[in-house]
């Protein structure tokens, strides 16, 4: 096996992932700037946790659908990383 470019990514979203299950959110975004900045694809498997995250355990929740909306969107700070990271580009441009 020869280790790839996106080898250091792995344990950034592994530890991602245990952050989104624990709903331990500073750790999360700090994690999500890790991801972001360690290689563009690490924005992209970020963006990928926060949606399934907020699909499969918010949106498929109980009660009324306008309370699971609410709740998707006080997710919204968790966006920071890749808020960050396209600032990052737009700067670099």
């Amino acid at each position: 096996m020869q280790p790839g470019l996106d080898l250091p990514l792995l344990p950034e979203f592994i530890w991602a992932a245990v952050f989104v299950l624990e709903r331990r959110w500073l750790p999360l975004v700090l994690t999500g700037f890790a991801l972001a900045f360690t290689k563009e694809t690490g924005v992209l498997l970020y963006a990928v946790l926060l949606a399934c995250y907020a699909v499969w355990f918010e949106l498929r929740a109980a009660g009324p659908f306008g309370d699971r909306v609410k709740r998707v969107v006080c997710l919204a700070p968790l966006a920071l990383p890749g808020v960050a990271f396209a600032a990052y580009l737009l700067v670099r441009r």
